[in-house]
């Protein structure tokens, strides 16, 4: 059985009328986006541009690959210029790739979608604007709510071409903007035979360089030689170690979590880290230990196990010899 639900994009700035008044590539990422779901997908019809990407993403979830295209016609790019996109969920990648671009010289404006992950509960949009306010950076905030019958969600599913709806409304930005290049928190390090299907399907490499490609964006990815310990450390001494959120917990809870296991563990690490979801352990266990930071032993122990759980248990499960969950965090 196909599992398919039916979206419409509810744009809620004066830039974003781009999307209603013009035949654009976000209103046809919209529509492959509605027909995939983590397992099977439908999708009769698709633009050119997107055929490549489609079909990558088919073979990683083992689906039949019958796509009928349609050419529409792409613009000429812009022309070269300082100008960046940053694809900004105000998490620390994201954030250190603003940071640095910026100091690289680059002219940088961020585009955060509202409501991108249903669990954050709009904290998330709520630290990035604490981000961009502070440190001064032009925004675009589209928010673009999915229907469904008998309402709206206030959030997307993930699926594999998440990622690609988000970079199809940059694209459309861009344009309208003379924007030459896009950047997101993404190295492009993920090799599309370690994915797990439905889980980080969007992240390949070889997926994002198809897309990349077939739009002719010039793309930053992020610097593979600064590893997540080296970004932690880079925006930290950009004073934005309070002004990043990476962690998956509600947001609602994430300050009341932060607060006990400070005091519990009598260790304060960055404003948002809750000590307790995976992601903010793995920061606590990267800064250890790529970062010379002494810790407590019991919360040592405690990020250990909150980080050795679904695709990361085989790189830090506690049978892992320490010196190879080390170099897991490096490489993470």
């Amino acid at each position: 059985m196909i599992y398919i639900v039916s979206y419409i994009m509810i744009l809620e700035n004066e830039a974003a009328k781009l999307y209603v008044e013009t035949n654009t590539y976000a209103k046809d990422a919209l529509d492959a986006y509605k027909y995939l779901n983590q397992k099977e997908f439908n999708i009769p019809e698709t633009i050119h541009p997107f055929v490549n990407t489609l079909q990558l993403i088919y073979k990683c979830h083992n689906q039949p690959c019958v796509l009928v295209s349609h050419y529409v016609p792409y613009p000429i790019f812009c022309k070269k210029n300082n100008k960046v996109l940053v694809a900004c969920s105000g998490g620390l990648d994201s954030v250190f790739q603003a940071l640095y671009l910026r100091d690289q010289g680059y002219d940088v404006t961020l585009m955060h979608l509202i409501n991108s992950n249903y669990y954050t509960n709009g904290q998330e949009y709520k630290v990035f604007k604490e981000f961009a306010t502070k440190f001064n950076f032009k925004t675009y905030e589209p928010k673009i709510s999915p229907k469904f019958k008998g309402g709206y969600k206030k959030y997307w599913n993930e699926n594999s071409f998440k990622n690609f709806l988000i970079y199809s409304i940059c694209i459309d930005y861009m344009l309208a903007h003379n924007i030459y290049y896009l950047s997101s928190g993404d190295d492009l390090g993920l090799d599309i035979s370690k994915q797990i299907t439905g889980v980080n399907t969007g992240d390949s490499k070889q997926i994002t360089k198809a897309f990349m490609k077939s739009f002719g964006v010039n793309f930053i990815p992020v610097k593979r030689n600064i590893d997540k310990a080296k970004r932690l450390k880079y925006v930290r001494e950009h004073e934005a170690g309070d002004y990043y959120i990476s962690c998956v917990g509600p947001g609602r809870l994430i300050e009341a979590q932060h607060e006990r296991y400070s005091k519990k563990f009598n260790f304060e690490t960055d404003k948002w880290n809750c000590y307790s979801c995976r992601k903010c352990c793995m920061h606590v266990l990267q800064d250890k230990y790529l970062n010379n930071i002494d810790i407590p032993k019991e919360l040592e122990d405690r990020c250990w196990e909150k980080v050795a759980i679904g695709a990361d248990e085989p790189f830090f499960g506690k049978d892992i010899p320490l010196e190879k969950r080390i170099q897991n965090l490096k490489d993470y």
